[in-house]
This record gives structure tokens, sequence and C-alpha cells, in this order.
């Protein structure tokens, strides 16, 4: 089951596609989440197979994060796709809503993991909302 805090985790992995040390994940999670629970509901992503922990080059004790490659090249299309409500006007934003539809339904069939699923449908429902904004 995907939790608030996965999704909060997630969500800043996404902004960091180079991905980012444990601290300054706790650190953009400040307010939100403690550092306990980051670690904790971090280790689970892990775990899952969610999120890539590897050794950072420039210093051994440190590790970065990352969402999982068909995850991360997943939600650049969804970026890629979304990207286009800014033309604005109700007819393409409609079109768009539908082609994001289709497109969440088309990609949801290849991810297994309820969980994934779960949080690209949540990513895809936060361009719904920013259409439903624009009109």
């Amino acid at each position: 089951m995907l939790t608030r805090y996965h999704v909060q985790i997630l969500d800043e992995l996404a902004e960091h596609k180079a991905g980012i040390s444990f601290n300054k994940l706790a650190e953009a999670l400040r307010g939100r989440a403690s550092r306990a629970v980051v670690s904790r509901e971090l280790r689970k992503l892990v775990a899952r197979g969610l999120v890539t922990a590897e050794r950072d080059p420039r210093h051994s004790q440190r590790r970065i994060f990352k969402l999982r490659g068909d995850l991360m090249s997943t939600l650049a299309a969804l970026e890629a796709e979304a990207s286009k409500l800014a033309e604005g006007g109700l007819e393409p934003t409609l079109k768009l809503v539908r082609a994001l539809v289709k497109w969440y339904a088309e990609v949801a069939k290849a991810f297994k993991d309820e969980a994934l699923r779960a949080y690209l449908r949540h990513r895809a429902l936060l361009w719904f909302d920013r259409a439903l904004r624009l009109l």
C-alpha cells in the first residue's frame, strides 16, 4: 500500500532526476515527515524496488537515492504529454485529458506492482487538477 509518506518521497525523488542524498531528502521533507519516518519509509520503497540506492562515488558513507529507471522514464513521458496543457482552450484541454486517461490505462498495464500504479495515478491526477484550473 502506498502511504502519503511514500508519495511525498517519490514526488521529491521525481524532482531530482540525478538522485538525492538522504540528508537532502530529509531536509526537503522537513515539516511533513521526521527524519526517522523518511528513513523507515525510504527503506520500504527500496525493498519494494521502487527506489534505487547507490553509493556516492564522492563520499563513501553517502548513498544516492533515485526512482527506478522505468518509473522515471514513464514519468518523463507523462510530463511531456501533460505539458501540452499550457496550450489552453477547452477543446484542446479536453482532448489532452482523454489522451492522458488512455496513456495511463496503457502504461498501468505494464506495471504489475499496485503501489507503482497508484503512484502513476497520483501523478496523472495532479495534471488533471492543473487542467481543471485552466478551464
